[in-house]
C-alpha cells in the first residue's frame, strides 16, 4: 500500500531534499512523492528526517534550503538520515526497534564569513496601528506592566532562603485584588568565594529586575559579607542611569533568621497597601515587550511553533512594540538567515562577535557549540546544532529587520526587533530577557516544556497537535493546528488575542499551575585556554588520608538510628528526585502534597526533594558526569528508603540516561520509580503516577530504630573562619575522637581547615583530595572532597552525595539548611538566635552530634523549613 508523502511528513520549504516525519514510520513503508515511489529504509521516529530524492556522496542535506550536513555516501530516496551522534543518543534510550549501524551524514558548521562590502542595509516594517489594546499598569518611568508584583530579591544566592521564607508568608492575597503575587527571586549566583567572571551580566540582571515594569515594589535582602552586596549593586545602577528613584524599595540586612524575616515582612505589608492602589488601564500594543524563547525543541519547532511566535512578535512590532530573540549558540548555522534583513553592518558584526565570544569561552572549558542539543532534542529529531539553529531562527520572520544587538540583561527601551546575547539554557536566557524589560514571554516547545517565570507571564506554544493532546493541561496554544491545515494568519490572529487577554490579567496555564523557575546565566570558571584538560583528567582514589595512630582518642558509644531497609540512618526518607531544573519545582509540589497524607508516617519520616539547576542547558563531559554521580549518590543515600526519578522529559539527563548509569554501577533500576512529566501526560497525570508508585512501594513498610555503633556515622565539616586567628583545638579534638572511633569525616578541599598545621599533624601524607565532588565514601576514614570554587552551598550538596549523616558548620555566619541532612550551626564568635551552640567545648559538640544523629535534637535553622541546594558544574562546566 502506497502512502502519499504529505500524509506522512512535511517539507519545511520547497527545494529541501529531506522531509520531517509526522509520525513514526515503519521500515518498508512505500511512499509516493512527485510521481515516484520509494521505500523507507529504517524505522523513522516522529520528527526525524528521511531523504525524498537521491543525494550524492558529499552533497548537502537541506532544510529551509539551509545546509545542516553532508552525505558520507550515496543516499537514495526513503533513506533514514542519521549521524553518529544521533545513533549514540538513541542508544542510551530503551527502544523496541533496531538502529542503523552507522551514520550516513556528517554535521555541518563553518563560521559565517561576513562580507561588509556586499552588505545591504534594510528598513524595518512600517507601523500599522490598530485598535487592539490590553489592560496594563502604568509605571512612573514610562513603562507598562502586565503584572503588579512585589519581589523579594536576595542580592546573593546565599540569602535566597530568607527571600523564600518571606514570600511563603504571602501566598494568599485575597484582600489585595490589584496585586498579582509576592515572589522570591531565589538564585544561585555570588554564593562562593571564587571570582565572578559573570559579574557584569549579574549586575545588569538584578538591576533589570528591580526596575522592571511588572514590579510594584522590591524588598532587598542583603548580606554585606557576600561576594556581591547591595552597595555594589546600587552603585552600579546609579552609575548606569537605572531609574532607581521611581522604585518603591525596602532594604533588609541579614542578621538572625527571625529578625531578617520580620523586617522584610513589615516592608511587604506596607508595600501591599501601596501596590493595591495601582489599577490596570487601557494600553496600546506598543507597550508590549516580547521575549521569544524555545525549550524542549523538536523538529516541528521550526515548522509551526517558532513561525507562530515570530508572527505574534511581528504583530507587536507593527504596532510599535518590541521583541527579543536570544540564545546565542542556538543560532549557529542560521547566521545568513538572521542577517539577510539587518539594520546596518555594525549591528551584523556585533551579532557575529557575540557568537565568536561564546565559542571562545566554550573552548576555554573544552567544549564546542555542538554540546548544546539535549537528549530530548535528539529524540525529537534535532540532529545537531545547525538543524536546531535553523529552526530556532524562525522566531524572526524574514520580513522583520534585526534592529538591535544587546548584551545579556542590557536595559534598552527602543522599539523594534532585538537579539540578546545569552546561553541556549532557556531558563537562564529568559532571566536576561526579563532584565531587558520583557513583560510577556512566548515560549515555544516541541517536547512540552512546563517552564514559567516568577513575575512575567509565560505563554507556552506546543508544536504538534498530538503533543498538545498529551499535555493539554500544561500548554496555552497549539501551533500544531498549522500543520493540521489551519492558515497561519488565522492562527496568529487568535493567538495574539489570547496573548492580549493574558497581558490584561487573565492567568496563563503556567500561572494557574503555581510553579516557576529562575536561573541567572551561571558563572563560568575558566578565562583562558589550556587549563581544561588538566582539570578534567584528575582522578581520585577514594582511599582516605593516612593518619597517625589515634587509638588513644577512641571511645565506645552507640547512637540510636533508623533501619532504612538496606542501611541505617538518622531517619528514613522517601525522595522525589528531579532529573533537571525543569522538574525541580514540580518535584517540590509533589513532595509537599505527599507529606499532607499522615498515613505515610508509618513507612517513612517524610517525603523530600532536592531542587537543583542542572540537567539541561549546560555543557557535556565532566560536568554531566559530576551531576549524574551526585544525584545517584542522593537517591542511594543511607537515609533514602524509597526513591523515584522525576524527569521533565527533554533534558540531557533523562530517565533512560539514569537507568543506563545505574546499570553500569551494578544497581537495579527496578528498585526505583520512574515518572516523566511530558511523556506521562503532564503535571496532573505525573502527580497521580508518583502517588500510586509510592503507595505501592510503601504499603507494607514499617519503621524501626535500634542502637548502632558510632562507626555507622559519617560527618561533613564546613568552616568559614581564619584558623590562624582561631583555636582549632576544639574541632580537632572532635575529628580525632570521630576518626579513632570509626566515624567518617569529610572536608572540602577549599576549606581553610585543610591548610592548618593542626590537621596536618594527624595526617602522614600531604593533604589532598581523596574524593571527586559527590563521590560516595566507601573506605572509612578522613576524606577531602574536591569542591571547585570554594562554594559552601555546593560543598554541603556534595557532602550529601558522599553519604554524610550530618554536617557541622563552624563560622561567624550560619549557612542555609540542606533539604534533608541536618546542619549543626556552631558559632566561632558571637552566638545569635540561629546558632545551635558555641565553639567552646569538644565534649559538648560530641554530645550534640549524638543528639542530632538520634533525632533527639533538630538544628534551629533546619526547623525553619528553608533550604538551599546547588550542584557543582566542576571546573569545566558552563551554560550552553
Amino acid at each position: 500500500m502506497k502512502i502519499d508523502l504529505n500524509a506522512l511528513a512535511r517539507i519545511p520549504v520547497l527545494g529541501d531534499n529531506v522531509a520531517v516525519a509526522l509520525r513514526d514510520i515503519e521500515p518498508g513503508t512505500i511512499v509516493s512523492h512527485n510521481g515516484t515511489d520509494f521505500s523507507i529504509s529504517h524505522y523513522v521516529l516522529v520528527g526525524h528526517r528521511f531523504a525524498i530524492e537521491s543525494i550524492q556522496n558529499g552533497d548537502a542535506l537541506l532544510s529551509w534550503n539551509l545546509t545542516f550536513g553532508f552525505a558520507t555516501g550515496d543516499i537514495v530516496a526513503g533513506t533514514y538520515l542519521c549521524n553518529e551522534k544521533m545513533i549514540e543518543q538513541l542508544s542510551s534510550r530503551i527502544l523496541n526497534f533496531d538502529l542503523p549501524t552507522e551514520g550516513n551524514f556528517v554535521s555541518f558548521y563553518e563560521p559565517y564569513e561576513f562580507e561588509v562590502d556586499s552588505f545591504v542595509a534594510t528598513e524595518q516594517l512600517g507601523l500599522e496601528i490598530t485598535d487592539r489594546h490590553f489592560m496594563g499598569f502604568d509605571r512612573a518611568n514610562g513603562t507598562c506592566g502586565t503584572r503588579n508584583t512585589i519581589i523579594i530579591l536576595p542580592v546573593s544566592g546565599a540569602s535566597s532562603i530568607y527571600a523564600q521564607a518571606v514570600a511563603d508568608r504571602f501566598k494568599s492575597l485575597d484582600d489585595f485584588e490589584n496585586v498579582d503575587a509576592v515572589v522570591a527571586l531565589s538564585h544561585t549566583e555570588a554564593t562562593g568565594n571564587e571570582t565572578i567572571n559573570s559579574m557584569d551580566l549579574l549586575l545588569r540582571t538584578l538591576a533589570g529586575f528591580i526596575v522592571h515594569a511588572n514590579v510594584a515594589a522590591v524588598v532587598i535582602i542583603d548580606d554585606p559579607a557576600a561576594k556581591l552586596d547591595w552597595e555594589q549593586l546600587k552603585s552600579f545602577m546609579q552609575s548606569n542611569s537605572y531609574p532607581l528613584d521611581h522604585v518603591l524599595l525596602g532594604e533588609v540586612t541579614v542578621t538572625s533568621f527571625r529578625k531578617t524575616i520580620a523586617e522584610a515582612e513589615a516592608y511587604v505589608r506596607d508595600f501591599l497597601v501601596a501596590a493595591n492602589k495601582i489599577k490596570r488601564e487601557k494600553q496600546p500594543l506598543s507597550k508590549l515587550r516580547i521575549a521569544l524563547q524555545c525549550g524542549g525543541s523538536d523538529a516541528f519547532s521550526g515548522i509551526s511553533g517558532n513561525p507562530l511566535a515570530g508572527q505574534m512578535a511581528r504583530a507587536v512590532i507593527l504596532e510599535g512594540g518590541a521583541a527579543n530573540l536570544a540564545e546565542t549558540n542556538e543560532l549557529v548555522g542560521a547566521e545568513s538567515y538572521i542577517l539577510a534583513n539587518c539594520k546596518d553592518s555594525d549591528t551584523a558584526e556585533k551579532f557575529l562577535s557575540m557568537i565568536a565570544r561564546f565559542r571562545r569561552i566554550a573552548s576555554y572549558h573544552g567544549h564546542t557549540l555542538e554540546d548544546n542539543p539535549s537528549g530530548g532534542n535528539y529524540l525529537r529529531g534535532l540532529y545537531n546544532i545547525a538543524i536546531k539553529s535553523i529552526g530556532a531562527a524562525q522566531k524572526k520572520q524574514a520580513d522583520v529587520r534585526l534592529d538591535w544587538v544587546i548584551d545579556y540583561g542590557e536595559n534598552k527601551e527602543e522599539p523594534g526587533y532585538y537579539f540578546m546575547d545569552s546561553p541556549g539554557n532557556d531558563i537562564e536566557s529568559i532571566a536576561g530577557q526579563v532584565a531587558w524589560g520583557a513583560n510577556m514571554i512566548l515560549f515555544v516547545t516541541g517536547n512540552g516544556s512546563i517552564t514559567n517565570f516568577p513575575f512575567v507571564p509565560t505563554i507556552k506554544i506546543i508544536t504538534t497537535s498530538s503533543r498538545h493532546e498529551l499535555l493539554n493541561g500544561d500548554m496555552d496554544i497549539n501551533a500544531g493546528q498549522y500543520i493540521d491545515g489551519v492558515p497561519m494568519e488565522t492562527l496568529t490572529d487568535a493567538s495574539v488575542d489570547y496573548m492580549l487577554n493574558i497581558a490584561s490579567g487573565e492567568q496563563s496555564v503556567g500561572e494557574k499551575a503555581s510553579h516557576f523557575q529562575l536561573s541567572i546565566w551561571h558563572n563560568w570558571r575558566l578565562t583562558q585556554a589550556g587549563l581544561n584538560e588538566a582539570y578534567d583528567s584528575r582522578s581520585f582514589t577514594g582511599e582516605p588520608l593516612k593518619t597517625i595512630n589515634l587509638s588513644e582518642w577512641k571511645f565506645e558509644a552507640t547512637v540510636n538510628m533508623e533501619n532504612t531497609g538496606t542501611d541505617f540512618a538518622r531517619e528514613s526518607l522517601a525522595l522525589v528526585m528531579p532529573t533537571s531544573l525543569c522538574s525541580a519545582q514540580v518535584s517540590k509540589l509533589f513532595a509537599d502534597k505527599l507529606n499532607e497524607n499522615p498515613d505515610y508516617k508509618k513507612a517513612v519520616s517524610k517525603f523530600v526533594t532536592i531542587p537543583h539547576t542542572e540537567g539541561c542547558g549546560s555543557s557535556s563531559g565532566k560536568n554531566v558526569d559530576i551531576a549524574i554521580s551526585t544525584l545517584i549518590g542522593y537517591i542511594t543515600h543511607p537515609a533514602v528508603k524509597s526513591g523515584l526519578f522525576l524527569e521533565h522529559g527533554c533534558e540531557k539527563t533523562h530517565n533512560d540516561y539514569f537507568r543506563q548509569n545505574l546499570i553500569a554501577l551494578g544497581k537495579d533500576p527496578d528498585n526505583f520509580g520512574w515518572v516523566s512529566i511530558q511523556l506521562d501526560g503532564g503535571i496532573d497525570n505525573a502527580s497521580e503516577l508518583v502517588t500510586r508508585w509510592f503507595d505501592e512501594r510503601l504499603a507494607n513498610e514499617s519503621r524501626t530504630r535500634e542502637d548502632r555503633d558510632i562507626s555507622d556515622l559519617s560527618i561533613g565539616i564546613i568552616s568559614n573562619c581564619d584558623w590562624d586567628l582561631e583555636d582549632a583545638s576544639v574541632i580537632m579534638a572532635v575529628i580525632r575522637q570521630c576518626l579513632a572511633s570509626g566515624v567518617n569525616i569529610v572536608l572540602a578541599n577549599s576549606d581553610p581547615l585543610c591548610t592548618t598545621a593542626s590537621l596536618q599533624q594527624i595526617v602522614e601524607e600531604e593533604i589532598h583530595s581523596t574524593l571527586e565532588y559527590g563521590q560516595r565514601v566507601e573506605a572509612s576514614g578522613l576524606h577531602i572532597m574536591e569542591s571547585p570554587g570554594g562554594n559552601s552551598i555546593e560543598s554541603i550538596t556534595g557532602f550529601g552525595a558522599c553519604g554524610v549523616d550530618l554536617i557541622l558548620n563552624i563560622s561567624e555566619r550560619v549557612i542555609p539548611s540542606h533539604p534533608f541532612i541536618p546542619i549543626v550551626q556552631i558559632a566561632i564568635k558571637e552566638e545569635t538566635d540561629d546558632f545551635d551552640c558555641s565553639y567552646k567545648d569538644a565534649d559538648a559538640l560530641m554530645q550534640l552530634i549524638f543528639e542530632v544523629a538520634a533525632m533527639d535534637y533538630e538544628p534551629k535553622l533546619d526547623s525553619k523549613g528553608q533550604s538551599h541546594f546547588q550542584l557543582s558544574r566542576g571546573y569545566t562546566g558552563m551554560s550552553m
